[in-house]
């Protein structure tokens, strides 16, 4: 059909790199006729830009990775060669302000791209940018749509070192310190934490200070000597969680025995006296075996009296005064632990006299005869 005087080129690639030229016939009016034929001219491509939408696919949020999409970009000056792309993931701070330079991230010229999982591009747009290269040279710039870069909450995390020993009767405190991401962004994300003892002795509080930051306080007691086991636990709004698990040692600090006893001060002559003597010793109740021995002794004791042990926690006084014990009679009992921690006891048993009836026999002198003057009595 090209037989016109004039052929326009088809506008796709069909006859790019091709030859053309022009035959033609003459005829004059005598009915002549002569060919012609013209010489021929390289058919040249025009740059075509490549067309079609770029896009990136994956999850737009914190920790999330990115990759390129170019399968909708054709360019009809391919010569059955793929298109190569070159890349830039662009910041910024809304939806329409990006600019070519500033908003580029630095280094992020891969077709994918992983978003920071701290808190750094929460709540900003990210967009890709490519420029397409077909095997003839021509380039096509394109730009994705731009997407909002959403928070992923994330856990709270212990950063403070417990306190894993305490004295007994001493102050314990132990300042928890927990980090969260969501604590640290450039959006106020409304992150609250809140710590709590899932396993506690009785011997500790736990207070919150703020948001990061908790004090666990108390004085242990006899009780709780050995291991204490502790379990804290962080939460967030989002319900995310973290626990700490950590045994206390308390260590045993060496109790004075202590007399609990009331002194028996009153005793009677010839009648048996007992005073029981009952101790405490906090070492002997703790919550593991402190391997303790308390002894009893007299330092000072009148001759009726036996002092006689009965266990670690009780003795006993016990004896009969006679006569010559009437009156004030001084003792001092001393108690003593394993560790040579001693306690004493003073006090004064009184003894009453009993009134007693005179003792012997009654006699008489002299001859007991008749006419007997005189006789005596004894």
């Amino acid at each position: 059909g090209a037989i016109e005087s004039t052929f326009t080129i088809p506008s796709d690639q069909s006859y790019v790199d091709k030859y053309i030229r022009l035959t033609a016939v003459s005829n004059d009016d005598r009915g002549g006729t002569t060919s012609f034929i013209s010489s021929s001219k390289l058919i040249e491509n025009v740059e075509d830009e490549a067309t079609g939408v770029l896009s990136f696919t994956g999850d737009a949020k914190e920790g999330a990775t990115l990759t390129a999409d170019t399968s909708d970009i054709k360019d009809v000056d391919t010569n059955n060669e793929p298109l190569t792309f070159t890349f830039q993931w662009q910041l910024g701070d809304n939806s329409t302000s990006f600019d070519d330079i500033n908003s580029n991230i630095t280094g992020a010229i891969e077709n994918t791209f992983t978003i920071p999982s701290d808190q750094s591009y929460v709540n900003k747009y990210i967009r890709l940018t490519a420029v397409s290269k077909d095997d003839r040279g021509g380039t096509t710039s394109f730009i994705s749509s731009s997407k909002l870069i959403q928070n992923v909450n994330d856990l709270p995390v212990f950063i403070s070192t417990p306190i894993e020993q305490a004295i007994e009767d001493q102050e314990y405190e132990y300042i928890i310190k927990i980090s969260d991401e969501d604590l640290s962004g450039n959006e106020d994300l409304s992150e609250n934490v809140v710590i709590t003892a899932l396993n506690l002795p009785n011997f500790l509080t736990l207070t919150s200070i703020n948001n990061t930051t908790s004090i666990l306080t108390g004085i242990p007691r006899q009780a709780n000597v050995g291991k204490n086991i502790i379990k804290l636990q962080a939460r967030d709004l989002s319900n995310g969680t973290t626990t700490q698990e950590f045994v206390i040692q308390v260590f045993n600090v060496n109790d004075v025995p202590t007399f609990t006893s009331v002194p028996i001060t009153d005793a009677i002559e010839d009648s048996e006296y007992i005073y029981t003597i009952k101790i405490s010793d906090e070492d002997l109740s703790g919550n593991i075996d402190l391997s303790e021995n308390i002894t009893f002794t007299a330092l000072t004791l009148p001759e009726f009296l036996n002092l006689i042990s009965i266990d670690n926690k009780t003795a006993r006084l016990i004896g009969t005064p006679l006569q010559n014990n009437v009156g004030e009679n001084f003792v001092e009992i001393k108690v003593e632990d394993s560790s040579g921690a001693f306690a004493t006891q003073q006090f004064i048993i009184n003894v009453v006299n009993v009134e007693d009836e005179a003792t012997g026999i009654l006699s008489f002198t002299g001859e007991a005869k008749e006419r007997s003057e005189e006789h005596t009595s004894e």
